[in-house]
């Protein structure tokens, strides 16, 4: 019997060649005849994977509702379920047009399930104080005294009347407080839509935020939260055996580390990893292992599904009478949601359950045996589920490492030049070579996955591990048994606490062995190398050049076309951004958001850089250098500083900096000579002499000739000062043709008197002397500098920066104001005459928004 649909069809009577015929018909390619040939193939191919190209439609569309959010969802819906009653009906008639009504009724299904998934209702449009009803979502983190959570939050106290809302918020509250998946709760909160990308190279989290319905970011006021309801008892049980696990976990461990990573394997639970194990498994391209997914959640069910398989094979009365594989499969479908309730439910491991329930059925029925089906199959579920996992980077990372996996392990295994063994090789030569085939099998593995996910790997994090492949082919079987005692003593807990604990112990020394392995690795001087986020052209070349190597046993031409163009554009990408600094010909002036702190980057013409502070975090809560600066450097094309320069030592300015300069070569530091030499002042001369780092010190009255055609001027401090360390921030002018740069520090009110006793400040650009606080910026030195343009680099809240009067005072000379915290970095361009002002991002932008560019001001003179 045929079936309705040509996607329900087996691939000998697929329809798609034939529709492959009619696009690209043969007597019109001549020599190209092979392009028509492929295409057949890869259209035939799909034919006979019809979930494949449903998965692919599908995310096609969810894809398009990121692009065009405002698309109207129900009629996306009925097109959908018109495209497929249509695409049925027609499939007798027209099979290659049915199976593109079809394909676009998956399309318009995913915009449509996107921005159903994406609807919210009373969220707040701006900073807003309100307060809340709402249920937890998830297992609240406790991380540096502060606990973290969702909540769908469902009333809202307004105009003095309780109303229906819907949408979710990311929360922090300044205490530990114990709260679990599923509590009911009222608090009053501060509330604010998430912030756009600030700075170039940080990451579009608003999109991927909004796209899981999550509408507002703040935190709980004055800890004023109560519970108004408990949780489903099964929750509550969750919790508690939760956080009982984690204390016998404390209790047996003693070593801080090693029980940290048996925590995070175990529970999901993170929070006590360190800075330095999380940047270890960054380096050595492992950072995959703590987070439980895909590989967790895979290692788990496969243990559950054979275990299950070997008890029922045990009795010939259910292996006469049921299909053992398919009862396993079944089974272990709720084993294995009952460990995603005890993982926390966190959103990466609930999709990876739904994965491993998607590929449970297929198994269950018979339809497992082609991994690219199944692939498609779990894809599908996770994407219909969610719809916004798909722009999870855990999403991304696990779905591109099995492809990966699947479709490129053999090819790139055929490139090793060593025959695999013959199947009837015996004795301990033929054991040797099966071995050596397993190793080259996991190696090529292990490399494949690396592969399809470097420019995922690339865009997140900044950085491309060169001992990835390495360093998971000798891991991943530790992490693998790991994974499994982890897992086991949980179970066990549940039954008995000396179980637990042995296998506690049992785990410990792996535990260990994996935290060393992760450090060695990092501790290469290859381990990784900081790349620059790729482009989306740099994106298709480098999937485009994988898609050439299954090609090649069978179309060798086509995949050497392939492959040799997409390298080709990668190279042209690749030596545009190396080589477009060279010859730029503006001054460039970039003024970091990093919250309350300061960080200007001048790029000079002919590729030159100079950095001014680099941002910092007095709680030390977050590496700014690491997290905003450096990942900022590195997108504006900026590899070596010439210069980088502390304007005094205070953490919001010398924090950052020191972290940068561990990772950006710099030729040169400078410092203001009156700076005393301790504290983080003595931590960046310590760092300068250990790499060789030249050290110029500072004071009022020098000039720095060696950037012409940029000329820069010290005004302040001079050799010697009682003044605070505020007052005795160096303060530069940088002057390039009509237009100076004036860059403060955190000078206030003394230090702005000796910089006009000294000197005429005057500048085009002001960086606003101790971002904008009430304390500087007097009227006399405002007047004196007679800005164009004023920059306050400062955060939304905190220290109320800049304070209201300042603003009003630098309105009322007609200066153009900049705030770092509302419109992200300000770069100013200048050819010397010229000049023009691009804020990064800005508060009000919609959701797609990238750099917005403001006209060009009127000169000084003819204002």
């Amino acid at each position: 019997m045929r079936c309705a649909s040509p996607l329900l069809q087996p691939a000998a009577r697929a329809p798609i060649p034939r529709l492959a015929r009619v696009v690209v018909p043969g007597r019109s390619l001549g020599r190209g005849g092979d392009v028509r040939g492929s295409l057949e193939g890869a259209l035939g191919w799909l034919a006979g994977r019809p979930l494949c190209g449903a998965a692919a439609a599908f995310g096609v569309g969810i894809g398009l509702f990121q692009v065009l959010p405002g698309l109207p969802e129900y009629l996306l819906l009925a097109l959908s379920i018109a495209g497929v009653v249509v695409g049925i009906a027609a499939s007798r008639l027209a099979p290659g047009l049915s199976v593109l009504l079809v394909l676009l009724a998956f399309l318009t299904a995913g915009a449509a399930a996107a921005g159903l998934r994406a609807t919210t209702r009373g969220a707040p449009c701006d900073e807003v104080e309100e307060l809340l009803e709402g249920t937890v979502l998830g297992e609240p983190r406790m991380e540096d005294g502060r606990t973290r959570f969702l909540l769908g939050v469902s009333r809202a106290l307004r105009g003095g009347a309780w109303r229906e809302v819907h949408f979710a918020s990311r929360l922090s509250l300044n205490a530990r407080v114990e709260l679990a998946s599923g509590n009911r709760v009222r608090l009053r909160a501060r509330l604010r839509p998430p912030d756009p990308p600030l700075n170039p190279g940080a990451p579009d989290t608003r999109k991927q935020l909004r796209a899981a319905g999550l509408a507002a970011v703040g935190s709980v006021v004055e800890r004023q939260l109560a519970l108004i309801g408990t949780p489903h008892p099964l929750f509550a049980r969750v919790a508690r055996f939760r956080r009982d696990f984690r204390g016998l976990v404390e209790t047996a461990v003693p070593a801080a580390e090693p029980g940290a990573l048996l925590l995070a394997l175990a529970l999901g639970d993170r929070a006590s990893i360190g800075d330095e194990t999380n940047e270890d498994f960054n380096r050595s391209g492992l950072a995959h292992i703590l987070s439980v997914s895909g590989l967790h959640i895979a290692v788990v069910a496969a243990g559950l599904y054979r275990a299950l398989r070997a008890v029922l094979a045990r009795s010939e009365y259910l292996l006469l009478r049921t299909d053992a594989r398919a009862v396993a499969s079944l089974c272990a479908i709720p084993a294995t949601w009952l460990y995603v309730a005890f993982t926390g439910t966190e959103i990466p491991a609930v999709r990876s359950g739904v994965m491993a329930t998607a590929l449970f059925l297929a198994m269950a029925v018979g339809r497992d045996q082609d991994g690219p089906s199944a692939l498609a199959a779990a894809l599908l579920a996770v994407v219909a589920f969610d719809p916004s996992a798909i722009t999870s980077l855990s999403f991304q990372l696990s779905f591109a490492a099995v492809a990966g996996l699947m479709l490129l392990t053999r090819p790139l295994r055929r490139l090793v030049p060593l025959a695999p063994p013959r199947p009837d090789a015996q004795g301990l030569g033929g054991r040797l070579l099966r071995a050596r085939e397993s190793l080259l099998l996991a190696a090529s593995g292990s490399f494949a996955a690396s592969l399809a996910t470097a420019p995922l790997v690339a865009q997140a994090f900044q950085r491309a591990s060169l001992v990835a492949v390495v360093a998971n082919a000798v891991a991943l079987p530790v992490a693998t048994a790991l994974t499994v005692l982890a897992a086991a003593s949980a179970l066990a807990f549940a039954l008995s606490d000396a179980l637990a604990v042995l296998l506690v112990a049992l785990a410990e020394p792996l535990a260990r062995l994996l935290l060393w392995l992760s450090h060695a690795f990092a501790s290469l001087p290859f381990a990784s190398m900081q790349v620059a986020s790729p482009s989306l052209v740099g994106f298709l070349a480098w999937f485009a050049m994988l898609a050439a190597l299954p090609l090649f046993q069978r179309r060798r031409r086509i995949a050497l076309r392939l492959l040799a163009g997409s390298v080709l554009v990668l190279a042209c990408l690749g030596a545009h951004r190396r080589l477009a600094p060279l010859f730029q010909r503006e001054l460039s002036a970039t003024f970091l958001a990093v919250g309350n702190g300061d960080s200007t980057l001048l790029r000079l013409p002919g590729g030159r850089a100079l950095l001014v502070d680099g941002g910092g975090d007095p709680a030390g809560r977050w590496d700014v250098g690491a997290r905003v600066v450096a990942p900022a450097l590195l997108e504006l094309g900026v590899r070596e500083l010439d210069a980088a320069v502390l304007s005094h030592p205070h953490p919001d300015h010398a924090l950052g900096l020191v972290s940068v300069l561990k990772q950006v070569p710099a030729r040169e530091i400078w410092v203001a000579r009156a700076a005393e030499g301790e504290g983080l002042l003595r931590t960046l001369v310590l760092l300068a002499a250990e790499r060789g780092i030249r050290l110029r010190r500072l004071a009022a009255g020098d000039s720095i000739p060696d950037f012409a055609p940029l000329g820069i001027e010290v005004l302040h401090p001079p050799a010697s000062t009682k003044l605070s360390s505020n007052d005795a921030s160096l303060v530069l002018r940088a002057t390039f043709g009509e237009h100076a740069f004036l860059l403060t520090g955190d000078i206030e009110r003394a230090g702005e008197e000796q910089v006009l006793d000294s000197s005429a400040p005057r500048a085009t650009v002001l960086k606003a002397p101790h971002h904008g606080s009430r304390t500087s910026s007097t009227e006399a030195f405002v007047r004196a500098v007679a800005p164009d343009h004023v920059v306050f680099s400062a955060a939304r809240s905190g220290f109320g920066f800049p304070h209201p009067s300042i603003v009003e005072r630098y309105e009322r000379l007609g200066a153009r104001l900049h705030q770092t915290a509302l419109h992200g970095a300000v770069t100013f361009h200048t050819d010397g005459a010229r000049l023009r002002v691009e804020r990064f991002a800005e508060s009000s932008a919609p959701p797609t928004a990238g750099i917005t560019t403001v006209e060009e001001p009127t000169p000084r003179e003819e204002r």
